[in-house]
């Protein structure tokens, strides 16, 4: 057999390069730059998302799957994986591409434009945009704590929230009469009887309000609204692991927010205000704290509560 010649090896080499190029052209779909560039008309709402999840439900979850991994009941039949809206790869493209992609289709998948309105098309993007956020949990308190310690962190938090709520509107005479009212409070958690209660509590709390009254220091000596909110963030942090392992008097959990720079705080419902110069759209819910349960009379707190519980997607 005579061995192959230099032309065919060419040759051999640029066919196979040439079905490369055509497989990955096939496997890869990607928006119009002019496409992709558009925004979605519709606001984010509430009423969007819910026309969203119904139109996606009527016309996607068959391969989609009701959480959008791919896994629906057709998926199963289909020459092609349908793909997972969750991952990386789907949230990163930017609306306008997902919209043009739901408009125009590419086997197995439908084109829409004939069949949906614009409207309706940019409502199902909404709600894939939903699939790709992670739940929300809600977190047990670590200690499960007496009344007087739950009392005493719940009036810390009315204290803490008249203050977020000053540097929210940029009141800085405001924020230099509410500050008292938060190191107060804080004084008011080191005097609690504490003592008789089990080692690992009393070690963990001490250590807890100790944190807390250092980031105060920094908050009472700022002179101006932008050091009082630098400050701000770090007695965040603080009594933020105070109401995380301790609890508080809240009937409802306390929702946890932080920004794309790291910096939290902490609210009692789940609309946004940012106490710092970043607008509140740029943040996002990272966890919620729910208040522990009182101890029924009689029982000794127990130690760590580990527990994690499932909050409701937003």
């Amino acid at each position: 057999m005579k061995p192959p010649n230099r032309r065919s090896s060419v040759l051999l080499a640029f066919g196979t390069l040439l079905l490369m190029s055509i497989s990955h052209q096939e496997s890869e779909w990607t928006a119009p730059p002019r496409e992709a560039r558009k925004k979605s008309p519709i606001p984010a709402n509430k009423a969007n998302l819910e026309n969203g999840k119904g139109l996606y439900s009527a016309h996607c979850l068959s391969c989609h799957g009701s959480t959008g991994v791919g896994n629906g009941p057709a998926a199963k039949d289909l020459e092609k994986h349908p793909g997972d809206l969750t991952s990386k790869q789907i949230q990163s493209q930017k609306d306008g591409a997902l919209f043009w992609k739901i408009s125009t289709g590419r086997a197995p998948m439908t084109a829409f434009k004939d069949t949906l309105s614009a409207t309706e098309r940019w409502q199902i993007v909404q709600y894939v945009r939903s699939l790709g956020i992670p739940p929300i949990v809600t977190l047990v308190p670590e200690f499960a704590s007496p009344d007087s310690v739950r009392t005493a962190l719940g009036a810390l938090f009315d204290a803490y929230d008249a203050l977020s709520a000053s540097l929210v509107e940029g009141d800085e005479k405001a924020s230099n009469k509410l500050v008292p009212g938060v190191k107060s409070a804080v004084e008011k958690l080191r005097a609690l009887p504490v003592d008789k209660l089990p080692k690992e509590f009393t070690l963990a709390w001490e250590g807890a309000v100790k944190s807390s009254e250092s980031s105060l220091e920094a908050l009472e000596a700022a002179e101006s609204l932008k050091a009082r909110r630098s400050a701000f963030e770090a007695t965040s942090r603080n009594v933020e692991g105070l109401w995380r392992r301790f609890g508080h008097a809240n009937k409802a959990p306390l929702h946890v927010f932080k920004l794309a720079n790291g910096k939290l705080w902490v609210q009692a419902d789940g609309k946004p205000r940012s106490p710092y110069p970043k607008p509140s759209s740029e943040s996002a819910e990272i966890h919620r704290i729910a208040p522990a349960q009182p101890r029924k009379s009689g029982h000794k707190p127990p130690g760590p509560t580990p527990e994690i519980k499932r909050g409701d997607r937003q």
